[in-house]
C-alpha cells in the first residue's frame, strides 16, 4: 500500500506546509572544513569556510582571504593581515594562505598589484 506523506510543521500554534517552506527565504549556508596537509591530514587552526557566495580562508580566529564563486568579482585579502599590512603572518598561515590561493608570496603580491586580488576589511 502506497501512502502519501505530507510535511507539516507546527511551532507556537503556527502550521507550515512543505510548499510554504519552499518559498521561505533561506539564510546563507555555511560549511567549515579543516585544511589538509600534503600528507592528507587535517591541519589544526587552518580552515576553509564555504558559503553560498564563496570560500573564506581563516587562520586561527582571523579571516585571511575570500575567493568568490562569481568569477567576475576579485579575490579579497584582509588589509590588516596581508603582506603590505602591519602584521606578519606565521610560517604556517603563509603556507596555507599560499595553498588556498594557489601561488607563492611573490605571485600573490603581483596579483595584488595587478588588481586580480583586492584588499578588504575581512575581520
Amino acid at each position: 500500500m502506497k501512502m502519501n506523506v505530507y510535511l507539516v510543521m507546527t511551532i507556537n500554534n503556527l502550521t507550515t506546509t512543505k510548499e510554504e517552506l519552499k518559498t521561505m527565504p533561506r539564510p546563507n549556508r555555511v560549511h567549515v572544513e579543516n585544511m589538509t596537509s600534503n600528507a592528507g591530514n587535517k591541519v589544526a587552526n587552518q580552515f576553509e569556510i564555504i558559503t553560498d557566495d564563496g570560500v573564506y580562508f581563516q587562520s586561527y580566529r582571523t579571516v585571511i582571504a575570500f575567493k568568490p564563486f562569481d568569477s567576475t568579482k576579485p579575490t579579497l585579502l584582509d588589509y590588516a593581515h596581508n603582506m603590505a599590512g602591519s602584521k606578519v603572518w606565521s610560517v604556517t598561515t603563509t603556507k596555507y594562505r599560499n595553498k588556498f590561493l594557489g601561488g607563492n608570496t611573490k605571485e600573490i603580491r603581483e596579483r595584488l598589484k595587478s588588481g586580480i586580488y583586492q584588499l578588504a576589511d575581512l575581520n
